[in-house]
């Protein structure tokens, strides 16, 4: 399970996650497994992925290149994933997690069935099981004008801590990155 929380604005764009390799077994917390950044950077283009570790891990070895519109990305990763088997098929073909584009220019949602969702800029956004926590996180600085005294890797920090804190199944390290205009 996962905590990957993304924001584009102006020029730039930031990316946190959590490093967790959980499980669905909620009596199970598996501290000592570091799975690393639940994204990976290339360029100024980030993917970020939610779901099970190991789309993840495949997508880190083989999907490149990281260009193209959110949709080609898309239609790219789904195409990937199908050669992986990692597809399951049915009359809407899915697979079990969500994934963020992130560039400096906007983050966009590819679903479990491959839909493709631009996100408001300025606005973060959340994947994962820890999506509640993080947004809750985010309203309480935002409602007690919090925002405005901190820098923007500091309010992804206390929205990635607050999942970690708030769902069991979020954890480890947390990994951010910047990503600038070029």
């Amino acid at each position: 399970m996962s905590i990957i929380v993304a924001q584009a604005f102006g020029d730039e764009a930031w990316i946190a996650s959590d490093s967790l390799a959980g499980c669905h077994d909620s009596s199970f917390r598996p501290d000592d497994i570091e799975s690393g950044p639940k994204f990976f950077v290339e360029g100024t283009t980030a993917l970020c992925m939610s779901g099970y570790l190991s789309h993840l891990r495949k997508a880190k070895s083989g999907f490149r290149p990281l260009i193209g519109s959110p949709e080609k990305l898309s239609d790219r990763l789904e195409k990937f994933f199908r050669e992986k088997n990692l597809v399951t098929e049915g009359e809407i073909p899915e697979w079990h997690g969500s994934a963020l584009i992130v560039r400096p220019s906007g983050v966009w949602e590819i679903g479990s069935d491959f839909t493709v969702v631009k996100r408001p800029r300025k606005t973060p956004y959340f994947i994962g099981a820890g999506r509640k926590s993080a947004y809750g996180a985010y309203e309480g600085l935002r409602l007690s004008d919090g925002l405005a005294e901190m820098g923007r890797d500091e309010v992804l920090w206390i929205m990635v801590s607050a999942a970690i804190s708030g769902d069991k199944s979020c954890g480890g390290k947390i990994h951010m990155k910047q990503l600038v205009k070029e």
